[in-house]
C-alpha cells in the first residue's frame, strides 16, 4: 500500500511539474507578446510625434497661420496619437513628447488640452523655458491674461535674454490695459531683437491707446519700414488706432 501511495504521489508531482512548466511557458509567451505590443506602440508613438514635430512650429516662435493642409495633417496625427494612448494606458511619454503634443493641440485650437500637456512638461521639467512660454500662449488664446502674464514671467525668470517671453508679457499687459508696462516690455524685446516688427506694431498700438500721437506714429513707421503692407492693413482696420486716425501724419503713412 505504501509503495502504491508513493508511486501515485510521485506521478501527481510529475504531472504538477509538467502543468507548471506549461503555465510558465504560456505566461512567458504572453508576456513576450505584450512586450512586443508595447514596443510597437512606443515605436508608433515616436513616429507620430516625429511627424508632428516636423509639421508643427512652436506657438511662441511663429505669428503666421498654419496652412489648412498642414492643419488637417496635424489633426489626423493627434487623433492617431489619442487612439494609441487610449489603447495603451502604460505608454511612456517624456517631457519633450508632451511639449510636441501640446504644440500640435495648440494649432488645432484645442487650448485647454494643450495646457494640460504643457502642465505635464512643467511637472517633469519646472525650468522648461518653452513650456512656460507656450503655456502663456495658450492662456492668452483663452483670454486668461493675468495667468498668461504669470507664465511669461516664469519664463523670463528662467531665460531673461530671450525676446519671445518679453513679447508675451507685452501682449498680456496690453490686454490688461497696463500700457506703460507693455511698452517697457516691447522695448526690452527690441533691445534683444531690434527688427521684430510685431513689437514695433504693438508698441504703436499702446501709444495710440494713450493718445500719444508722436510716439504712436514713430513706432508704426518702424513697423511699416520692416513689414509695410502687413502693418498698413492692420492699422487701417484696428480700433486701437482710432484716437490718432484723424492725424494727417497717420493718414500719410497709411497711404504709403
Amino acid at each position: 500500500m505504501e509503495k502504491e501511495v508513493a508511486v501515485e504521489v510521485k506521478k501527481q508531482t510529475e504531472d504538477f511539474k509538467q502543468e507548471l512548466e506549461i503555465l510558465k511557458s504560456d505566461f512567458l509567451r504572453q508576456l513576450s507578446e505584450l512586450n512586443n505590443l508595447f514596443l510597437d506602440a512606443q515605436n508608433q508613438k515616436e513616429q507620430i510625434l516625429q511627424q508632428l514635430s516636423g509639421l508643427t512650429p512652436s506657438p511662441s516662435l511663429t505669428q503666421d497661420n498654419v496652412h489648412p493642409e498642414i492643419q488637417q495633417k496635424i489633426q489626423e496625427l493627434t487623433t492617431q496619437l489619442e487612439i494609441l494612448k487610449s489603447g495603451n494606458p502604460r505608454l511612456f511619454f517624456t517631457a519633450n513628447d508632451y511639449l510636441k503634443q501640446g504644440d500640435a493641440l495648440f494649432f488645432e485650437g484645442r487650448y485647454e488640452e494643450a495646457l494640460i500637456c504643457y502642465d505635464q512638461v512643467i511637472q517633469r521639467e519646472p525650468n522648461s523655458f518653452l513650456a512656460w512660454v507656450n503655456h502663456g500662449w495658450a492662456l492668452r488664446r483663452l483670454r486668461r491674461y493675468p495667468k498668461a502674464l504669470l507664465s511669461y514671467q516664469k519664463a523670463i525668470a528662467i531665460e531673461s535674454d530671450h525676446y519671445i517671453a518679453w513679447y508675451g508679457c507685452g501682449n498680456s499687459l496690453r490686454k490688461l490695459q497696463r500700457y506703460d508696462e507693455a511698452i517697457a516690455s516691447y522695448d526690452r524685446v527690441l533691445e534683444l531683437q531690434p527688427e521684430f516688427h510685431w513689437a514695433w506694431g504693438h508698441k504703436a498700438r499702446c501709444h495710440a491707446l494713450k493718445n500719444d500721437h508722436d510716439l504712436a506714429i514713430e513706432s508704426l513707421t518702424q513697423a511699416i519700414n520692416l513689414r509695410g503692407d502687413q502693418h498698413r492693413e492692420f492699422a487701417k482696420n484696428n480700433p486701437d488706432f482710432d484716437l490718432i486716425r484723424a492725424d494727417e501724419r497717420f493718414k500719410k503713412i497709411l497711404a504709403g
